[in-house]
């Protein structure tokens, strides 16, 4: 008891149950984040015993495995993104401060995947031959772990994600090319037709809504993290202009070339 009569040994218990949450988000974050990297890795190592394209049977296979891991994330974080802002809408009113302990589990699930991936095209690349995706993934892992380690941003870092509903079907033709299909064929025009709207809705139209919400926020947000962010939403203005133009001239142009717009 202290001098007011307040029983400090029940306020310390209290204390103690309001921060215990929080530890064990942070603990969930770890243990998704690191859980993500393996999962992955162990299911990229399970396609090896999975029957691959001819041309990607042997010392190819690690593009096919390597789309397919990067397939099953966009389908995963895609599809999760979308659900959360449909069935949350007001996750969009406050991108700064609004956070749920799931949302902070999807962003450790993809800095997991990105680190993965980061070193699979490292491993089997090298870095002068993606030394773009490189740098993507490493500017995205620092804009999310910000997001984590702030507990801030939360709703900002997922609204981006929704480009990944785009990425299902970029990576879609990807695997269509290597199984070779034809590119008049029914199902890759449909797919490609898919793919070139949702590119514009779920990349140039997500990218230009965080670069407009980012320039209209900046007043609230630290000086450092508005230049952090500027630098990754460059990037993927960068990226995306490039892998565009690369679709465009592939698809519907058809120039020549083995399709893979994917590569550097």
């Amino acid at each position: 008891m202290d001098s007011l009569g307040v029983n400090v040994d029940h306020l310390r218990t209290m204390e103690d149950i309001l921060v215990e949450p929080s530890n064990l988000i942070s603990r969930m974050v770890v243990y998704t984040l690191v859980g993500s990297v393996l999962g992955f890795q162990c299911y990229n190592s399970a396609l090896n015993f999975v029957p691959a394209p001819e041309k990607y049977a042997s010392e190819r296979r690690f593009k096919w495995r390597n789309v397919m891991t990067s397939f099953a994330h966009a389908l995963i974080t895609g599809s999760i993104s979308v659900y959360c802002f449909l069935t949350t809408p007001e996750i969009a009113d406050d991108m700064i401060n609004y956070n749920t302990a799931f949302m902070e589990l999807v962003i450790a699930l993809t800095v997991g995947y990105l680190a993965y991936d980061l070193l699979d095209i490292i491993y089997y690349k090298g870095f002068q031959a993606s030394w773009s995706i490189i740098l993507h993934h490493i500017v995205m892992m620092v804009c999310f772990s910000i997001a984590l380690m702030t507990h801030r941003y939360i709703s900002y870092a997922l609204f981006s994600l929704l480009v990944e509903v785009n990425s299902i079907f970029l990576h879609a033709r990807q695997l269509m090319l290597m199984m070779n299909y034809p590119k008049t064929c029914f199902s890759y025009r449909i797919n490609g037709v898919i793919n070139a709207t949702t590119f514009v809705l779920f990349r140039f139209g997500v990218i230009f809504y965080m670069c407009d919400w980012l320039y209209q926020n900046s007043p609230l947000i630290p000086g450092p993290l508005v230049a952090t962010g500027s630098t990754g939403l460059l990037a993927m203005v960068v990226i995306n202009c490039v892998l565009f133009q690369r679709l465009i001239c592939s698809d519907y142009l058809h120039r020549k070339g083995n399709g893979d717009i994917m590569s550097n």
